[in-house]
């Protein structure tokens, strides 16, 4: 296994323009959020990891699915689009490419949630230093 958490944590807490918008880094979470209280949030599962290449000595790549969400406020952001493009960024630059991305809409609240699903083969080397 890869840690592959780690590695989409540690490139989206480094992304300048991605820790200006939030606020902080640390609206950046693992699993589903405690709180709406405090938004705009990214939230990061990892949905899949499988070996994708092996040697003599077991696996040296793997494939990983990664799955992020973005939450904001309606009243204020209006729009999931400008954190969306932000996370999109950082993960095409990380060699993710995107395989799917969906609003979810519940009228009832001001939460605004777009679920985005990032896919790649990572290896040992790539996540050097985590």
């Amino acid at each position: 296994m890869i840690r592959a958490k780690e590695y989409v944590c540690a490139r989206l807490a480094a992304s300048a323009p991605l820790v200006a918008y939030l606020g902080s880094a640390s609206r950046i979470l693992f699993g589903y959020p405690n709180s709406f209280e405090t938004m705009p949030m990214v939230t990061y599962v990892e949905i899949d990891q499988s070996d994708a290449d092996r040697a003599d000595d077991g696996p040296f790549a793997f494939n990983v699915k990664i799955q992020l969400d973005v939450w904001v406020d309606s009243m204020v952001h209006g729009s999931t689009t400008a954190l969306s493009e932000l996370v999109d960024a950082v993960m095409q630059a990380a060699g993710f490419s995107l395989d799917f991305s969906s609003d979810i809409l519940d009228e009832d609240v001001r939460i605004l949630h777009r679920v985005m699903r990032y896919a790649t083969k990572l290896r040992a080397d790539d996540i050097d230093g985590l």
